[in-house]
């Protein structure tokens, strides 16, 4: 059977995550949780139940999800 992982690797990966998990974890409980989509940070109230809010394209642009993509115009030649 053929490992992909050195047991090493995986046990730092392991690590990794429960650091992450702490992390988040502290951030929750002291009410400091931020989210950062395209390098705009949002503040994230943790006792509110629900999200709301707005996306606000440019030309030529439009709303994915909570992002602005581009439109492409093309058409087919016969």
């Amino acid at each position: 059977m053929h490992q992909f992982f050195s047991t090493d690797s995986a046990n730092e990966t392991l690590t990794d995550y429960e650091l992450s998990f702490k992390e988040l974890q502290i951030a929750v409980n002291e009410g400091n949780l931020t989210a950062d989509i395209l390098e705009d940070f949002y503040i994230i109230d943790v006792n509110r139940t629900d999200v709301k809010g707005n996306v606000i394209c440019g030309e030529g642009e439009t709303q994915v999800h909570f992002y602005c993509g581009m439109l492409f115009a093309f058409s087919i030649n016969q």
